[in-house]
């Protein structure tokens, strides 16, 4: 049991992650397109929750505990689960969570960034400019605080996933 819960945990990580992304992306790239809601974000988040229950039920379905310890030793310690399937078709499953909980949010959570990133430094933010009074006329402001903050985002979400190699329930 201890494997499924490792492996739904690392999909919820992972997707709610790509979700913070895109609700980023909307938010900085198209800050009219959609707005986020209570009840959206219920939405999400259940919807990441059974996604990444989905993706894991065939590992509940054919994992199996093997015992490390003699039978006479009354000892749970050294149970590991094992996949009660062939060889090809556990390389088949793995391959497939490889690509839905590691490659494809890789992916757009990459192009997320990379269009926030370029929506940010292309110029400014319609929804950070604003016109002051100065008394003889008006003055355009624009706040470019949010654009310096755009690499520490691509850093800590998506170089890491990228890089530092596949989730650990990946066998």
């Amino acid at each position: 049991m201890w494997c499924v819960r490792q492996g739904v945990s690392v999909s919820v990580s992972v997707l709610t992650l790509t979700a913070i992304s895109l609700e980023r992306y909307y938010a900085i790239v198209h800050p009219l397109r959609l707005r986020a809601t209570p009840s959206r974000t219920r939405l999400t988040i259940v919807a990441i929750w059974v996604v990444s229950a989905i993706l894991i039920v065939p590992e509940l379905i054919v994992l199996d505990t093997h015992r490390n310890l003699p039978v006479s030793v009354n000892s749970d310690l050294l149970t590991t689960c094992k996949p009660g399937w062939s060889y090809k078709q556990q390389a088949t499953y793995q391959i497939f969570l490889l690509g839905a909980v590691y490659l494809v949010p890789l992916s757009v959570m990459s192009v997320a960034y990379l269009r926030i990133g370029l929506t940010l430094w292309s110029g400014p933010i319609p929804a950070e400019q604003c016109v002051v009074d100065t008394g003889e006329h008006w003055q355009h402001l624009v706040s470019s605080s949010s654009s310096s903050s755009f690499p520490h985002h691509l850093t800590i979400f998506c170089v890491p996933l990228g890089c530092l190699g596949k989730p650990s329930h990946f066998k």
